[in-house]
Parts: structure tokens; sequence; C-alpha cells
């Protein structure tokens, strides 16, 4: 029969071996780890990403405005007035109101522009003692001052009408010329029209005088008033314009 220590040597030789081959595992698994750290560790060491993102955006914006805008300001209009028309002559002392040219009792000889329409006003006493001239426009000359346009009137439109009103006493001394244009003469002041009047190349002319005698006037063939009343277009051919 085995003696008490030989029985209890067995498990313990047993129980040794077992922890012999634990220690060894151990050694084993330690190892393992320890290659595997060192492992990830070099792996780790020997990481040379060199990641050298060159993006080298090269978008350039190359959108040049060459817009050259070389609009010129060619704009020749002449100056207007505040009726829209052509810039006011100096003769027109009276304004340019509704596009026509007024001319108040010029002290001296005056002309009518040329393209005008002319309102000529001799108010006041002896005023436009000068020659007065109406252009290719229509002309209305009022004479109504007392001895008022004593210088001669010549009318030279083509086609417009002449209008000469010798309303005042002594006035319109000179002579009175007309063109080939429709001509109207009113001679109804005391000794007014004391000069010539010569419609006789007019295409209408009408003269009309409260006092005709004296008168020296011609009118164009065929077309004087009866009695010697000055002239009138009544009559067949006296009023071709």
């Amino acid at each position: 029969m085995l003696a008490r220590a030989d029985c209890l040597s067995v498990p313990l030789a047993r129980a040794l071996a077992v922890l012999a081959v634990v220690a060894v595992l151990w050694v084993v698994v330690s190892g393992c780890s320890k290659d595997s750290k060192d492992d990830n560790d070099n792996k780790d060491a020997g990481d040379t990403d060199t990641d050298t993102d060159t993006d080298t955006d090269t978008d350039i914006d190359t959108d040049t405005d060459t817009d050259t805008d070389t609009d010129t300001d060619t704009d020749t209009d002449t100056d207007t007035d505040a009726d829209g028309g052509t810039a006011c002559p100096e003769v027109c002392n009276g304004g340019c109101a509704g596009g026509v040219c007024n001319i108040d009792d010029p002290p001296g000889p005056v002309a009518c522009p040329t393209g005008w329409q002319c309102d000529i006003d001799c108010a006041a006493g002896s005023s436009c003692a000068g020659a007065i001239e109406c252009g290719d426009g229509p002309c209305d000359m009022d004479c109504s001052g007392s001895g008022s346009c004593a210088g001669p009137i010549t009318c030279e439109s083509g086609t417009e009408l002449c209008h000469v009103s010798c309303g005042a006493p002594g006035s319109c001394g000179g002579a009175i010329a007309c063109g080939p244009g429709p001509c109207d003469i009113d001679c109804t002041g005391s000794g007014a029209c004391g000069g010539t009047i010569d419609c006789s190349a007019s295409c209408a002319c009408t003269l009309y005088c409260t006092d005709c005698v004296g008168l020296d006037f011609t009118c164009p063939d065929g077309c004087n008033a009866m009695y010697g009343y000055g002239c009138t277009t009544m009559f067949t051919g006296c009023s071709d314009c």
C-alpha cells in the first residue's frame, strides 16, 4: 500500500507540470504579442505617406471686357425757342411767340428774316420811319401811329399774303410795292398812303381806301375797282394765286 507522502506527490507533480505548460504558453503568447506590436510599430515608422495633393486650379478668368462704346453725339440741331422753332432772330425785338417774328416800333430800316412770318407793329408816332421789307413768309404791317411808316414798304413774298394797314393820320407816306404774291393794302387814315402804290405784279391785289382821290396806285390789268376806288379781286383773272 502506497504511503501518504507518495499519494500526495503524484498530484503535485501533475500540478507542477500543468503550471510549467501554462508558463510556456504565456511566454509564447507574450512573444507573439510583442512581435505583432513591433511589426505594427515598424509599419507606422515606415509609413512614408507623401500625399502631395497638388491641385493647381489654373482656371484663369480671361473674360476681357473689350466694349469700346464710341457713341459720338453728332447732334447739330440749332438752338430752339420755347415754341420749338429755330432761335429767335435779333431783329424780332417783340419775341417769337408761336413761331412769329414780332417787330415793334423799329427805330430804323428793318427786314423780316428769311423763312419767318412777321408781324410789324408801328404804334408809336412817327415810328418805323425807315424802309420796311417783308421776306418770303407772311407779313403783316400795322401802321397805327400818327405819321408812322414814312419810308418805303416792299413785299417780296411769292406765295404768302402781305398785308399793310395804314390806319393812322399821315401814315404810309412812302411808296408801297407788292411782289407776285397776294397783297392787301388798307388806306383808311386821314391823309394816309401819300406815296405810290404798285401791286401790278400781284396775283391778287386788294387796295381799299376811304379817300382814294389823289392816290397814285397801279392795279393788275383789269382789276381796278369801280369808280377808281382802289384794286379788287372780284373780277375774272384778278385772283390767280
